[in-house]
């Protein structure tokens, strides 16, 4: 999925993740030493793992974060 502004985008399903104007994402779920190991295959892996790292640092100062793991 393109998005306006960010680029391309791994959206974790089909239904309830896209609407008109707006997406839900949570970066948990292409974590980075994944998006980094996917980047090997090429295309599109390489651009989602660049803009996946953006959400990631753009949305962390701001006190979004992602969870990685369960407790």
């Amino acid at each position: 999925m393109t998005v306006p502004g960010l680029g391309s985008m791994l959206l974790p399903g089909k239904v309830g993740f896209a609407e008109d104007n707006s997406w839900r994402f949570n970066p948990s779920y292409l974590p980075p030493t994944l998006a980094q190991y996917f980047t090997r295959f090429g295309a599109p892996w390489t651009t989602l793992r660049e803009t996946n790292q953006r959400l990631l640092l753009e949305t962390a100062p701001k006190g979004f974060f992602a969870r990685l793991g369960a407790l």
